[in-house]
């Protein structure tokens, strides 16, 4: 992790890198949408577990039909209809024409491996889907890690171009006094004043650049302000403890893919295994028929055992194992390639780390330069022009410094998301 420093420029609020991350976070309206997928994948969890539970359902319903009465004297010997004589029997309702039912019904799965497999599926899947979140988030705070280095940059650049027209100003100062004093013509000053208007153009250039950065930076995290300037580097960690630290958001869906091929696959092997639930049913009949019962109830175990399905199960299986074995190489490929990464960010930050001794050396070397110059322009051993030069060289060995920074603190922020997804 880059060391931060806090600072205070202008009216701007600086804010360090982790306080970038967090704004873009919290403004992302990508991670709303992902919050949403893990919603819907939590609820999709709840969908599964009910198909275990009871199933419970009403019906009501008025049904019209064809009247049956059944007269018992019409059924009756011959011999008993003489002795009822002109006596009458009243017709007995059977189904009545208009009729009215109530019906409830109950099934409880005892016996459903799919079923059960079924939520174990739709819990990988919401595993799945968090780490898809946590995947977008990483890819957030790496834009806001790439965001603030570059207000940072501009940052330090400006600093330098300001340190610039600082020496200019000297220098041309120093020039100047020479000439009132009649030790330097006064066309020996223009290349001082060339410097001077090069290094304020730089300084106007640095504070539309770091204008335009703080822009972008307060766009993306929400936040008025700046980034903090760039300090010094933390030392280089060792090659194996980079790569054992792996923790990447992407590396989790991988996984989390696996998993869920390797539920999905179970799944397909039981859905052909046989499937035992328990119903009950009741019914009420208004009007009551004259023969049998209003009130009818029904309790019963029913057994479904599929024998054949066209070949669609064996193809299940056969799809699912291959997206399992996607899945797995799928994995294996992304830890490849995030090793990789880490490998390759932690030779650049070698590299930068380098880079940035030979600048701060190389500047030591030209501020020394630039005093020893003053001090001969001073016997009269050099002239206006060597001391210019070696104000060039001094300029040019800060800028190289300040990209050096530049570079070392991109090392790490990089480093660091090859490791762990984000900064």
């Amino acid at each position: 992790m880059l060391a931060l420093a806090l600072f205070l420029s202008g009216p701007a609020q600086a804010m360090s890198l982790q306080e970038a991350v967090d704004g873009a976070l919290a403004t992302q309206p990508l991670l709303a949408l992902a919050e949403a997928r893990v919603a819907e994948a939590r609820a999709r969890v709840a969908e599964a577990r009910g198909v275990l539970l009871p199933q419970a359902s009403a019906t009501a319903a008025v049904v019209a039909q064809n009247e049956i009465a059944f007269n018992l004297a019409d059924q009756l010997p011959a011999a008993m209809q003489t002795l009822l004589g002109d006596q009458e029997m009243e017709p007995m309702l059977v189904q009545p024409g208009l009729m009215g039912q109530l019906g409830a019904s109950v099934t409880q799965p005892l016996i459903a491996p799919a079923g059960w497999r079924v939520d174990d599926l739709a819990r990988a899947s919401l595993v799945l889907t968090q780490a898809e979140r946590t995947a977008q988030e990483d890819g957030v705070a790496a834009l806001a890690a790439q965001a603030w280095l570059g207000a940072a940059e501009a940052h330090a650049l400006l600093e330098e171009a300001r340190a610039g027209e600082q020496l200019a100003t000297e220098l041309l100062a120093r020039g100047s006094a020479l000439v009132e004093h009649g030790v330097a013509a006064d066309d020996q000053l223009i290349p001082f004043r060339r410097a001077l208007s090069e290094a304020r153009t730089r300084v106007a250039m640095a504070e539309q650049g770091l204008s335009a950065a703080d822009g972008a930076l307060t766009e993306l995290t929400g936040v008025d302000g700046g980034a903090d300037p760039l300090a010094g580097p933390a030392p280089l960690p060792a090659l194996e403890a980079a790569l054992d630290s792996l923790r990447r958001g992407d590396l989790e869906v991988a996984q989390a893919r696996v998993a869920a091929a390797d539920e999905a696959l179970t799944l397909s092997h039981r859905a052909g295994l046989p499937v035992l639930a328990a119903q009950a049913n009741a019914r009420v009949l208004d009007p009551a028929p004259d023969l049998g019962d209003p009130f009818n109830w029904q309790v019963g175990l029913g057994l479904q055992v599929p024998l054949y399905a066209g070949g669609t199960l064996r193809a299940q299986s056969d799809g699912a194992t291959a997206r399992l074995a996607q899945a797995r190489a799928g994995q294996d490929a992304q830890r490849q390639a995030a090793r990789l990464q880490v490998r390759q960010a932690h030779g650049a930050l070698a590299v930068a780390l380098a880079s940035l001794d030979g600048s701060e050396e190389g500047v030591s070397l030209a501020e020394a330069a630039v005093e020893a110059a003053k001090r001969r322009e001073a016997d009269g051993a050099v002239s206006l022009m060597a001391l210019e030069q070696a104000q060039g060289q001094l300029l040019q060995a800060r800028a190289a410094r300040t990209q050096a920074r530049v570079q070392v603190a991109r090392a790490e922020v990089g480093l660091r998301v090859a490791q762990a997804g984000r900064p």
